[in-house]
């Protein structure tokens, strides 16, 4: 089998070399524009993805356990939707710049077929028999002609106006939330690794709530004391299936007839609690965390010192 190369006229007719170099140089232009538009795009959603999770991460402690790891979930579908939805947008637009649509919109700023003809014809062989290699020349230049005629008219930012107008856009959205998120990032100390521990510790919470039990005891048995007197109370949590969550929260109620009085005791263990409580007038006292209470203690005040 003998090969034979042939020489098409297009590889050494100059003004088929430049007009084709030129539409290349429009059509990567638009795609690199084209790029910074998805870019700038998935950068905007990746920013306020990480606005929404970073006000969660800020007020996660001001927020029910079950509603903070829907929140968290929503978040992250809808920015993965999106981040999703922004990338196929990119690649359309992408398709869109190929070589041939390129061509069809320059003839039609053109109104006519000149360049897509030339281009045809720039591709035949020098020998061709079906068409003179002489007219194609012809065809070519005059092809070339009118690019450069409508290039110097400003076709060639036409062609690119309107995606660097779209990329300019949508950067000038995405550069100062970009900047407002790492500010905040720097400023909360927010981290990945942190929202994962929120949202674990919120599955806590919810497992807490569910399963939980919490333990109130008093110093005085007979639960008599003298009024004005500061009582140790002291609360023990836990849960059989789970560990304790970190944030846990544990609040004394203490209701007499005056009203109720909410007391927050402090950790002083990982499942201990204590808070001191001032028995002015008789009543009763129980521990809440969320819906988790534990038993109810009464107190009864007296005016003068009570033996035990």
């Amino acid at each position: 089998m003998v090969r034979t190369d042939f020489v098409s006229i297009g590889r050494k007719f100059e003004p088929a070399i430049a007009l084709r170099r030129a539409i290349l140089q429009i059509v990567w232009q638009r795609k690199v524009w084209t790029v910074i538009a998805t870019l700038s795009l998935l950068t905007a959603i990746s920013s306020i993805a990480t606005l929404l999770f970073v006000s969660l991460f800020v007020f996660a402690n001001r927020i029910a356990p079950l509603t903070l790891i829907w929140l968290l979930w929503l978040i992250l579908t809808l920015s993965a939707g999106m981040m999703v939805a922004a990338g196929l947008l990119g690649v359309r637009w992408l398709i869109k710049d190929r070589f041939a649509k390129v061509v069809a919109y320059v003839d039609q700023k053109l109104g006519s077929d000149a360049v897509r003809n030339a281009l045809d014809l720039a591709k035949l062989r020098e020998d061709e028999k079906s068409v003179s290699p002489q007219f194609a020349r012809i065809a070519i230049y005059r092809a070339w002609q009118l690019w450069q005629n409508a290039n110097q008219n400003g076709l060639k930012n036409e062609l690119l106006s309107e995606h660097k107008s779209r990329a300019l856009s949508v950067l000038a959205i995405a550069l100062p939330i970009s900047l407002l998120t790492f500010s905040l990032t720097r400023t909360t100390n927010f981290s990945i690794s942190a929202l994962t521990e929120i949202y674990r510790n919120a599955q806590a919470l919810l497992i807490f709530e569910g399963e939980g039990q919490l333990q109130l005891s008093v110093m005085d048995d007979d639960k008599v004391v003298l009024k004005g007197a500061i009582v140790p109370i002291l609360v023990r949590a836990s849960c059989p299936n789970s560990q304790l969550p970190k944030n846990l929260t544990v609040w004394l109620l203490w209701r007499t007839d005056i009203g109720t009085e909410r007391i927050q005791m402090q950790q002083i263990d990982s499942d201990k609690f204590s808070a001191e409580l001032i028995v002015s007038e008789s009543g009763t006292v129980q521990a809440f965390s969320g819906r988790v209470r534990s038993n109810e203690v009464s107190f009864g005040s007296s005016q003068s010192p009570t033996n035990c």
